[in-house]
């Protein structure tokens, strides 16, 4: 979808009416809903891959440890409880360390749809043409595939960074200027790597490809907004916790957060290309 000339405002009141112009235009309200079915139906695939792999490295326990604290921190006890159970009963094997082939290339089939999905939805958002036939289908499951590494090298790193800061923030105690700076730099170290994962998405998910520039300013929207939900859910689950809510209702609220964040990113998507066309006006 175009703007016309006449119908853009300057100043961020101008970007944003534009922005959420463009948004509406091309429905991302739709492909929001999509972007949340595939995310919630390749969770666990993707989580039992990442947690296998972390698993080898650090050993299934701690590895089943680390997923829990993560998304209890992030989700509540409860969500991430259910997500937790569901991954460990995925594991048809009975160990993460011994997957058989056929069920690996199962799971990477199935966690690699979420990541078409959201390049088939940049292409809409970015007015990108589809190509259909062989050459494209395969083009977008590797980057199915290489998206899914790249969370996978990014969740390790996290491990590694936050065990790193753990053990420094252990030895300088007496330190309470120090120690504070360790804990803050816990606390910004996913923030930092989630960040750079969204802006990497935006840049790669599609051929439609936008300035560096434009990247990073809708990444700092896109991770603004993203944390401003995510701190609204925190509010709701520790509401929650007094209440008599069950899992089922922990996994529909779940849903409804992960539709929103795929808003979120889509808008984030839209602004890059309003950004993009004003730089180039």
């Amino acid at each position: 979808m175009t703007t016309s000339e006449s119908g853009r405002g300057g100043g961020p009141v101008g970007l944003i009416r534009e922005t959420v112009r463009e948004f509406m235009g091309d429905r991302a309200l739709r492909l929001g809903a999509g972007i949340a079915y595939y995310g919630l139906v390749t969770l666990v695939p993707i989580l039992v891959l990442i947690l296998g792999l972390l698993g080898l490295l650090v050993g299934e326990e701690a590895a089943n440890g680390e997923l829990y604290r993560n998304l209890s921190d992030r989700l509540g006890a409860e969500t991430a409880q259910a997500i937790v159970d569901a991954v460990l009963a995925a594991d048809v094997t009975g160990s993460f360390t011994v997957l058989t082939i056929a069920s690996m290339v199962a799971l990477l089939f199935t966690a690699s749809i979420l990541f078409v999905a959201w390049k088939d939805a940049l292409e809409v958002v970015w007015d990108v043409g589809v190509r259909p036939g062989m050459k494209q289908t395969l083009t977008n499951r590797l980057f199915g595939l290489a998206a899914l590494g790249l969370i996978a090298g990014l969740l390790i790193a996290l491990f590694v960074i936050e065990t790193l800061l753990a053990a420094l923030s252990g030895l300088f105690t007496d330190e309470a200027l120090l120690d504070l700076a360790l804990r803050a730099a816990t606390s910004v170290a996913p923030v930092a790597l989630a960040g750079v994962l969204v802006a990497v998405s935006y840049r790669y998910g599609s051929d439609g490809i936008a300035s560096w520039g434009s990247i990073w300013k809708g990444t700092l929207l896109t991770m603004v907004l993203l944390g401003i939900l995510l701190w609204g859910y925190g509010l709701y689950a520790d509401i929650r916790m007094s209440s008599v809510a069950g899992v089922a209702s922990s996994l529909l609220v779940l849903l409804v957060l992960i539709y929103l964040m795929a808003q979120v990113l889509l808008f984030g998507a839209e602004l890059i290309k309003v950004l993009d066309r004003r730089r180039s006006a």
